[in-house]
């Protein structure tokens, strides 16, 4: 009984490739952790900016009232109540245009009295996350 045996290196023949292959898989998997974390907070990043920027407009509408608080009715959106002064009218319909404009995914804005308190909600789509999202701003209307 004559067995022929192969040799030990054939038959470990591309073993040494298994190794390379196995950290370039664990590479690859940690790289693509890296990029999406990067995106989740680019994204976070983009839906924060527009939240400032919702609140810089919201303010600068309380602010207007505020230091007009006479014509208080002439700052609300849609236009509710008694408001004689054009120009705070105007002033207003222009914010509103601005807004528009300037808040990423605009979705709608209104301004109303209710009670002693001015609320302003602005809304808009988040691009990130395609939600919704919304802001209300309250102030006091008495003088």
């Amino acid at each position: 009984m004559n067995v022929q045996r192969t040799p030990t290196f054939k038959r470990q023949r591309g073993v040494g490739l298994v190794e390379p292959l196995i950290s370039i898989a664990v590479l690859a998997i940690g790289i693509l952790g890296i990029a999406q974390f990067q995106f989740g907070m680019l994204a976070q990043s983009t839906d924060s900016q527009a939240r400032i920027v919702a609140s810089a407009f919201a303010d600068e509408i309380a602010t207007q009232m505020r230091v007009d608080s006479a014509n208080a009715a002439c700052y609300t959106l849609p236009q509710s109540g008694t408001c004689s002064s054009t120009l705070a009218s105007d002033a207003t319909e222009e914010w509103a245009a601005r807004v528009e404009a300037g808040l990423p995914g605009f979705v709608d804005v209104t301004a109303a009295i209710d009670g002693t308190q001015y609320v302003a909600t602005l809304r808009w789509t988040s691009k990130a996350f395609r939600e919704t999202r919304q802001l209300e701003i309250r102030t006091d209307v008495r003088p």
